[in-house]
C-alpha cells in the first residue's frame, strides 16, 4: 500500500501542490516535457529551492511571455477541456485532469450564477490553471499512490482584490466546492488567501479521506511553497508512506 498524505494545514493551491510532488520525487523535467504536449506556448515554467517558517522546499513558478499573442486573450472552459482532449497525455492524466478542471468551471458557474459554457479564465488565470491542473494530475500519476489522505483545510481570513472587485475569504469559488464535495475547513488568524479554488478543486477530485494526522511510519516529505503568505503558510507539505517501511 503506498499512501499520499497532504498537510494542508497552512493551505493549498495548484503551484503550492507541483512543487510538493517535485520536492517528493517526481522529476521536473518529466513534468515540463508533459505540459508541453498540451497545445499552449506562451509561458516559461522554473523550479527552485524555497523556504518558510524554518521549512526547505520547491517552488514552481510560471511566467508569461509578454509578446506572446496567446498570453493577451480569454479563454473559456469548453476551450480548455478541448485542449486536455488534445494533448498527447496518458490516458488516466487527461481524465484526472479535465475531471479537475470541470469542478472548478462548476464552481465558478454556481459562485457568479452564469451556465458552464460561460466561465472564463482571463490571461494569466488560463495558462496557470491549466499547468497547475495537468501538472497535479500528471505528478499523481508518476508517483502512483493507491490512497491519498489529507488534513482539513485551513485558509485564512480577509479579503482578496481580483478582476471581480474584492472577494471575501475564502472566496466563493471554495466555499462551493467545499461545501458541494462535503469537505472539511478550518480557519486560522493569516490574512489572505491560503486555498485557492485550484487547490480545493485538486482536493474535491483527489483526495480520498480526511483525518487530522498522518498515518504512522515513516515517509518521504516534500513541501511546495506559493507566492504569499509564505512566513505564515502559504506552503503544503506532502508525504508518501509505504507499507511495511
Amino acid at each position: 500500500m503506498r499512501e499520499l498524505f497532504f498537510d494542508c494545514g497552512r493551505g493549498i493551491s495548484g503551484d503550492m501542490t507541483l512543487g510538493a510532488l517535485v520536492d517528493l520525487g517526481v522529476p521536473f523535467e518529466e513534468l515540463k516535457a508533459a505540459l508541453q504536449t498540451l497545445p499552449l506556448t506562451g509561458y516559461r515554467i522554473s523550479a527552485a529551492p524555497a523556504e518558510g517558517c524554518g521549512i526547505s522546499g520547491t517552488k514552481i513558478s510560471v511566467s508569461l511571455l509578454p509578446t506572446h499573442p496567446d498570453n493577451r486573450r480569454e479563454r473559456y472552459f469548453p476551450e480548455l477541456l478541448a485542449m486536455i482532449e488534445a494533448a498527447r497525455l496518458p490516458g488516466p492524466v487527461a481524465g484526472r485532469a479535465a475531471r479537475l478542471l470541470r469542478i472548478q468551471a462548476e464552481a465558478n458557474a454556481a459562485a457568479h450564477r452564469i451556465s458552464l459554457a460561460e466561465v472564463c479564465f482571463h490571461e494569466r488565470g488560463a495558462v496557470d490553471t491549466m499547468i497547475d491542473l495537468v501538472g497535479a494530475s500528471f505528478c499523481l500519476y508518476r508517483l502512483a499512490p493507491d490512497r491519498i489522505l489529507s488534513t482539513p483545510l485551513t485558509d485564512g481570513t480577509g479579503s482578496i482584490l481580483c478582476r471581480r472587485g474584492r472577494l471575501p475569504v475564502p472566496v466563493p469559488a471554495v466555499r462551493e466546492i467545499t461545501g458541494r464535495f462535503s469537505i472539511p475547513t478550518r480557519g486560522c488568524a493569516v490574512c489572505g488567501e491560503l486555498v485557492t479554488p485550484t487547490g480545493a478543486s485538486i482536493a474535491a477530485g483527489c483526495f480520498d479521506r480526511f483525518q487530522e494526522t498522518p498515518p504512522p511510519g515513516p515517509a518521504r516529505r516534500g513541501a511546495g511553497f506559493g507566492d504569499r503568505n509564505r512566513e505564515q503558510g502559504g506552503f503544503l507539505l506532502c508525504y508518501l508512506r509505504e507499507a511495511g517501511e
